[in-house]
């Protein structure tokens, strides 16, 4: 799959411990392609990588 260039800095935003609100359409997008998740923590919520996600970075890393 490819991701948008804004798509891509938030994957790898996320990876190094960044996050998003739910709705930055970036964020939206790789929840639905099930590249993240959003856990809830206290009062606000967090991007999650998921395995999926690992795999897409990867791909866009070897690109």
């Amino acid at each position: 799959m490819k991701l948008t260039k804004p798509q891509a800095e938030l994957l790898r935003d996320v990876a190094n411990g960044g996050n998003a609100v739910d709705t930055y359409p970036p964020a939206r997008k790789l929840v639905e392609l099930g590249l993240c998740t959003r856990e809830v923590v206290g009062l606000s919520d967090r991007l999650i990588l998921t395995d999926a996600g690992r795999a897409a970075l990867e791909k866009e890393t070897e690109t």
